[in-house]
């Protein structure tokens, strides 16, 4: 998706100035596809996890998948909805430029399933916080920004029935996160 909508703004632009080219992103693979990846059951198998976390790492990742796996310290999943696992976080504050639990959550998916970060975010703070050196209350309040920014993103496109939803969700989240917002 992202890719089309590149080479699309790309193209726009060619056109505006005046220049005769065209994208060729389309035609040139993205890092870590430059070759199959082994069978998502295989690296399950292989790595000791789930194969819809295979699957999914294999879509973020390509045939780097394993070298994902290698670099972390744990293949430990962090949250089940969508599955993410402790070495993908590791990976990508290593060498994806993961600076905040929004960079992960546009990277790798975290909360991005239906818990909304309820099950894993105090999790991926704790990993990425320890990759990048922030202290215990650094990783909490990067956990309490996170939650409030996805709620300011969702805010405005709730209906009734989301609104309920949301309710629920802010209250287990206030839970987690000792009653702020």
């Amino acid at each position: 998706m992202y890719r089309l909508m590149a080479e699309e703004t790309s193209d726009a632009v060619c056109r505006k100035l005046g220049v005769q080219a065209r994208s060729e992103t389309s035609r040139r693979p993205l890092p870590g596809n430059e070759s199959d990846p082994v069978p998502p059951a295989e690296l399950a198998a292989r790595c000791g996890i789930p194969a819809l976390a295979a699957m999914k790492l294999q879509t973020r990742h390509g045939s780097n998948a394993e070298k994902v796996l290698d670099e972390g310290s744990t293949s430990r999943i962090l949250c089940r909805c969508e599955p993410v696992t402790e070495a993908e976080l590791v990976y990508a504050a290593r060498h994806e430029q993961v600076r905040t639990l929004a960079d992960a959550f546009r990277r790798v998916g975290i909360a991005g399933g239906p818990c909304a970060g309820a099950a894993c975010i105090l999790r991926a703070s704790e990993v990425i916080g320890r990759e990048l050196g922030w202290s215990a209350s650094q990783r909490f309040d990067a956990a309490r920004e996170f939650v409030h920014g996805a709620w300011l993103g969702r805010e405005p496109v709730l209906g009734h029935a989301g609104w309920a939803q949301e309710e629920l969700a802010q209250g287990a989240m206030r839970g987690l996160t000792g009653g702020a917002r």
